[in-house]
């Protein structure tokens, strides 16, 4: 599977990982390969989740528990995609 979010990066996209983790000088806590992963993960579930909508209260949520995630140690983007996708559905569900 390629990650969208890696290749957008290269195309000047902004990705909310980012933003979050300036603001949270978080960006100590991770690589920069760590940090480009991170934003794959995210860039990856909303498109798995069709959301387009960077500033949607709904991308932020899902970046921030890609961070929370990564510091707690997953560092593999599919993981990371896979947990917050499954995650949007389930509450979606209720």
């Amino acid at each position: 599977m390629q990650l969208l979010g890696a290749q957008r990066e290269h195309e000047g996209i902004n990705v909310p990982i980012r933003a979050l983790l300036e603001e949270s000088k978080g960006e100590a806590y991770f690589s920069p390969e760590e940090v480009s992963a991170l934003a794959a993960a995210l860039d990856n579930s909303l498109n798995d989740l069709g959301l387009v909508d960077r500033n949607d209260p709904t991308v932020t949520i899902l970046a921030k528990r890609i961070i929370e995630l990564a510091r707690q140690g997953e560092r593999d983007p599919a993981q990371l995609r896979k947990y917050v996708v499954d995650l949007f559905q389930a509450r979606s569900r209720l």
